[in-house]
């Protein structure tokens, strides 16, 4: 599979205490080391990263995602925030080097290449899919 060409957003909860940078989000934690090598493994040429803490950021999610981004949240409360909002999404576990559902590197593999394959689908076969993929795993 060649190099994915979608814009994809990244969606956490809120900035760290240790993040480097207000408008970056993650940057300089140890959350961000995790998803550098994520971004790897999902072979992305363009990504973004997002928080959902404030109407602001979520608005300017919404703007990726309408703009054809594809969004993917960052665990559970980003998803829940994403959900409550009525935007579309795809799910990874928060990189958090402390989330334990991370030690589990075979499923994480797994599931990060599942994602992999959605994003894929959703370049090629366009957003009806991607509502019907993220309908699919709640």
């Amino acid at each position: 599979m060649r190099k994915q060409g979608k814009r994809v957003g990244f969606v956490g909860d809120r900035p760290s205490k240790l993040n480097h940078s207000q408008d970056l989000p993650f940057f300089g934690t140890p959350s961000y080391k995790v998803l550098l090598s994520w971004f790897r493994t999902l072979d992305l040429d363009d990504w973004t990263l997002f928080n959902s803490h404030t109407q602001s950021e979520l608005d300017l999610v919404l703007n990726f995602y309408q703009s054809g981004g594809v969004i993917v949240a960052l665990g559970k409360t980003a998803s829940k925030t994403l959900t409550q909002n009525n935007i579309s999404h795809l799910k990874l576990p928060h990189p958090s080097p402390r989330n334990r559902a991370n030690n589990n590197k075979e499923r994480l593999m797994s599931t990060l290449l599942d994602c992999k394959n959605k994003i894929y689908d959703i370049t090629v076969h366009g957003k009806d899919l991607y509502k019907r993929q993220t309908q699919e795993n709640p």
